[in-house]
Order: C-alpha cells, then sequence, then structure tokens
C-alpha cells in the first residue's frame, strides 16, 4: 500500500483538474484499473481524426510534456499546442459516438493518466460517488473551454451567458444525482435530463470551435 501512496502522491496532482477530486476517488480509479498511467514519445499519435469512436477509445489526463492538435475543417486547417495547463484531451470522444474531431500527436515525451470509453461510460451515469466527481470533471472540462479566449471571441456575450448557465444548471443536477442515489425513481429521471444536457452542452461548443 505503501507503493501506491507514492505513485498516487507523485503523479495525480501534476493535473490541474485531478488534483481537485479526493485522493480517494483518485485510489479507486487507479486500483480498479478504471484509470491508467501511460507514457509516449515524441511523434507517437494518441489518436486520428475521423478515427471511429469504440469502447477503447480515451480521455487522456496530461502530466507532463506537450501534445499537437490538428484539425482539418473544409479547407481550414487548425493547430494548436497543449500542455499540462490544458489538463486534457480527447475528452469529447467519451460522451458522444461522433468520429475524432482532431488528430492529436505528442509534441515532447509525454506523461498521461488515461481512462477508456468503456469504463467512462458505466461509471459515468451511475450512482456511484465516484461518478458524482467524474461528472464534475467532465463540466470543469466542457467550462474551460468556454473560458478560452479564442472561443470567447466568436460569440456574442449574451450566447456565452446563456452557456454558463446550462452549464451551472448541470452542475445542480450533479449534485441533485448525489441526493438521490438511495432513490432509483429520482436517480433515472434526474440521470436523463443530466444526459440531454450535456449532449447539448458539446454540440453547442462543437457548433463553434470544429
Amino acid at each position: 500500500m505503501k507503493d501506491e501512496n507514492v505513485f498516487i502522491d507523485n503523479n495525480y496532482r501534476l493535473n490541474p483538474i485531478l488534483r481537485e477530486l479526493p485522493e480517494p476517488v483518485i485510489r479507486n480509479l487507479l486500483l480498479h484499473e478504471i484509470m491508467q498511467y501511460e507514457t509516449k514519445d515524441r511523434n507517437e499519435y494518441l489518436f486520428f481524426q475521423d478515427d471511429a469512436v469504440d469502447d477503447n477509445s480515451k480521455i487522456y489526463f496530461i502530466l507532463s510534456g506537450e501534445v499537437r492538435i490538428v484539425a482539418k475543417d473544409r479547407g481550414v486547417t487548425k493547430d494548436f499546442k497543449v500542455d499540462v495547463d490544458d489538463a486534457v484531451v480527447g475528452e469529447m470522444a467519451l460522451l458522444t459516438r461522433n468520429l475524432r474531431s482532431a488528430s492529436c500527436a505528442v509534441e515532447r515525451k509525454s506523461s498521461f493518466y488515461t481512462m477508456r470509453r468503456n469504463f467512462f461510460q458505466k461509471i459515468f451515469y451511475s450512482a456511484q460517488e465516484v461518478a458524482f466527481y467524474i461528472r464534475a470533471i467532465m463540466l470543469k472540462i466542457l467550462l474551460s473551454k468556454f473560458n478560452e479566449t479564442s472561443f470567447r471571441e466568436q460569440i456574442a456575450q449574451d450566447n456565452f451567458d446563456h452557456f454558463l448557465s446550462k452549464e451551472k444548471k448541470l452542475e445542480e443536477i450533479n449534485h441533485a444525482m448525489r441526493e438521490a442515489g438511495n432513490n432509483p425513481q429520482e436517480f433515472e429521471v434526474l440521470k436523463e435530463t443530466f444526459k440531454k444536457g450535456i449532449t447539448t452542452l458539446i454540440h453547442d461548443i462543437q457548433s463553434i470551435t470544429l
């Protein structure tokens, strides 16, 4: 158990999103192999644009290094770098069945915690305590996209405020789901509302950023 404590302490706190989670939650994800540690060398690809999303598709929580995102759409190429300050790449694939919207290559040797879609899906809409935190992570990731300067410049302030109100509502539903964990009927109603809300939120983001 001592080695596990050192492993957890020396890694998850490097990521600005994961470090906000309670350590028992991180331990649960790691010990049950829901989240795994990986390293990639320069020029290795994490995924390619238009890759099909399946149960083995991953989200990557960046611990160190840097990756490059390249997206081509209607003759226009978007190319930018992502590092630990940006926290995560590949998150949309866990919530949609859309094709990968961009390619992602390692710019310099990088380390990650990864989570596969099949594990993620089993947990995300469950009544488990850990699910509350994972839903909160995803909302934080989506909110961080709203706050990107390039994103803010493309939308009117009233639309931006509307997006924020949607995200706030989902936070409230997530807390309600946590409280309703022992009431299956109430939980199912809240779960369906959350599903619809986060799907709409992702569509809103993708309609502007892609």
